[in-house]
């Protein structure tokens, strides 16, 4: 009975450090609940499992490609009066609060204007 709730505590630790939700606290509070004398192993078992969900959130985060950024604003920038209105690019950007975006060096720059 003991393993196999400390078992159920480390995945639900383990998913909760990642996007999916697993609600470790009420597991981790059921367990000591159930059985006091298990606390400290509940306790470490639940950083172990966290602590490796957050690992493994992170190694997905970054062997996944990362989006291509700014797409909305390079499409908001070429189509902007064909959107919002006809007229000048530039006020009609301005607008709706974005600026376009220029490329340097690797770096997003932001005109003001």
């Amino acid at each position: 009975m003991e393993t196999a709730g400390l078992a159920a505590l480390f995945a639900s630790s383990f998913l909760s450090a990642t996007l999916l939700p697993g609600n470790s606290e009420i597991v981790f509070l059921a367990l000591v609940h159930q059985m006091p004398e298990l606390e400290a192993r509940a306790l470490a078992v639940a950083t172990v499992g966290n602590t490796l969900g957050g690992m493994t959130s992170y190694l997905i985060g970054r062997l996944f490609p990362k989006p291509r950024e700014n797409r909305a604003v390079a499409w908001l920038a070429r189509r902007a009066p064909a959107v919002v209105g006809a007229g000048d690019r530039r006020r009609a950007v301005r607008r709706v609060g974005v600026a376009a975006p220029e490329h340097r060096r690797g770096r997003v720059v932001h005109r003001r204007g």
